[in-house]
């Protein structure tokens, strides 16, 4: 009759903190990765803002230099270029606390994948005792078993 492993519970206690390890891995990942498409819409939308703005300064000096813009025009271009570099900060500052928020679930997805390592290696150090516990017992029965044959044979 074999024993039951006297660190079975510590054995499951292990493999259900590796599961909630890896789960916990995984989720930040997925925030991580959520987070860096963010901020890379963020830094192409403060982008497009700019690319607008040079672009329509671009034209105001053109039509300025030709001569086809009045006072009311150039006071409607000072008051959207005032406008549209409000949104482009505003675009930046997004971008700006998006990028923050991305080093933040990096180095929390760091932190995962190290708790993730060191629950594996406790969940490995029990599971190697179990096998040579388990192999323990396999000779301790081997050598009872053994012994009573040698005891039977013995006998007259």
């Amino acid at each position: 009759m074999s024993r039951r492993y006297p660190l079975m519970p510590l054995s499951r206690l292990r493999q259900e903190q590796l599961k909630a390890a890896a789960a916990a891995r995984k989720s930040q990942e997925a925030e991580a990765e959520r987070l860096k498409a963010n901020a890379t819409r963020a830094a192409l939308a403060t982008e497009a803002q700019s690319v607008a703005i040079a672009s329509e300064n671009e034209q105001v000096t053109q039509r300025l230099e030709q001569g086809e813009l009045r006072a009311s025009d150039l006071s409607r271009h000072c008051a959207w270029t005032h406008v549209a570099a409000l949104t482009r900060d505003r675009l930046q500052n997004t971008e700006d606390a998006l990028v923050q928020e991305h080093v933040r679930a990096e180095a929390a997805l760091h932190e995962a994948t190290e708790k993730l390592a060191s629950k594996k290696r406790e969940a490995e150090v029990v599971d190697k005792h179990q096998a040579r516990w388990i192999k323990a017992e396999h000779k301790r029965t081997e050598d009872a078993q053994t012994e009573d044959i040698e005891d039977r044979w013995r006998r007259p």
